[in-house]
């Protein structure tokens, strides 16, 4: 998903210029693992030259509109939501009727999903009448704070926040992260493994029986196994290591095993890290 949040002063025009940008790295970051169905032989013979040439997939001339639109289609593939975030001042009603036109209007542009991010205290507000449907309510103001700490781990997230900042990566689901040199090169010991290559899917959400939600770099969906590739520079704090045995713990509850991998072994050893992963396999096929 990709995470914007906006200065409602900017405008709509402005907005949609910066978005432009923010999908065509993420396409980028995604090539070529694209959704190739409903964009243009042409428009996808031009960037893909580019993207070749380690370009983000912008071209100048180009309507915006049939951009964003093009740029979303093909990313869809990953599942992208557009989680507009309005500015942590409380938004006057001129403000939250602009951010709400433009939710309609990118998901128009874009034919993906748009979701907005608003506080408690603008839940019963006329304005947001047309849009209500499928709300939910998130604990305090913290989801937005917890979705950026967990761009701490190895699989952060795809990050669009404005141009002071740099762009940053929530998992895609079904594809190894574009910025996890583990993940990739795990990706490429799989595909050639003929035990191993059709089992394991990256980056799914799995559901526990305490009503959490967490999404593991892979996971062998019938055979309940999960294996999660862990950097030393990410899972060496003291909150990070009980988070992480609290998260084995309650997948281990939900019916699930999990061994982890380190990045490092992954990376120089890999021939060992693919052994352990056919070894679990092997053991999971014995005890199903």
């Amino acid at each position: 998903m990709t995470h914007l949040t906006l200065d409602l002063q900017i405008g709509v025009v402005s907005h949609s210029e910066q978005l432009l940008q923010q999908l065509a790295t993420i396409a980028l970051a995604i090539w070529p693992n694209w959704h190739r169905q409903g964009v243009s032989a042409q428009w996808m013979q031009q960037v893909t030259t580019m993207c070749q040439r380690g370009e983000p997939p912008q071209i100048k001339g180009m309507a915006v509109v049939a951009q964003l639109r093009a740029l979303g289609r093909v990313i869809a593939g990953s599942r992208l939501v557009l989680i507009l975030e309005g500015e942590p001042q409380p938004l006057a009603a001129a403000e939250l009727s602009v951010l709400i036109r433009l939710a309609e209007w990118l998901a128009a542009a874009t034919q993906v999903d748009v979701a907005i991010v608003l506080s408690e205290a603008l839940a019963a507000d006329p304005a947001i009448d047309a849009i209500r449907y499928s709300a939910i309510t998130l604990p305090a103001h913290t989801a937005i704070a917890e979705a950026e700490a967990a761009a701490t781990t190895d699989t952060a997230p795809i990050t669009a926040h404005n141009s002071a900042r740099s762009p940053r990566f929530y998992p895609l689901f079904d594809q190894p992260h574009p910025e996890s040199p583990g993940e990739q090169r795990l990706a490429q010991l799989l595909a050639a493994d003929a035990e191993l290559h059709t089992l394991f899917r990256f980056n799914q959400p799995l559901k526990t029986v305490y009503g959490s939600c967490f999404v593991v770099d892979l996971l062998w969906s019938a055979g309940r196994l999960v294996v999660e590739i862990d950097g030393f520079r990410y899972h060496s704090s003291p909150t990070a290591f009980e988070q992480d045995r609290q998260r084995d713990f309650e997948l281990l509850l939900s019916g699930y095993y999990t061994i982890r991998l380190t990045h490092t072994s992954v990376m120089k050893t890999p021939e060992i890290a693919i052994a352990k992963i056919r070894d679990a396999v092997r053991w999971r096929y014995a005890t199903l």
